[in-house]
């Protein structure tokens, strides 16, 4: 990557031979399809990991707001007005 960036980051005062033979460098383009590819997997596989992590906290949530539903849902069956914390 950063021979990637330096390519392009190549002082003025070079030929312009060498200017010429840069855009067509075979290198350049495996290292642009490498950089492309290298993003795509990073974006797919990070996609499936937080789906899961998000997955899993929505559950969690939903069963702590069923564990308070039923602590007060018990509560009020036996008549008590406040709920002990423990």
């Amino acid at each position: 990557m950063a021979w990637f960036l330096g390519y392009f980051a190549m002082s003025d005062s070079s030929s312009s031979s060498q200017d010429e033979g840069r855009s067509s460098s075979p290198l350049l383009y495996a290292c642009g399809l490498g950089y492309a590819l290298m993003s795509a997997i990073y974006t797919a596989t990070h996609h499936i990991y937080f789906f899961g992590v998000v997955h899993t906290g929505m559950r969690i949530r939903v069963a702590l707001s069923a564990l308070v539903y039923r602590k007060v849902k018990y509560a009020h069956a036996v008549g008590c007005s406040t709920i002990d914390p423990s």
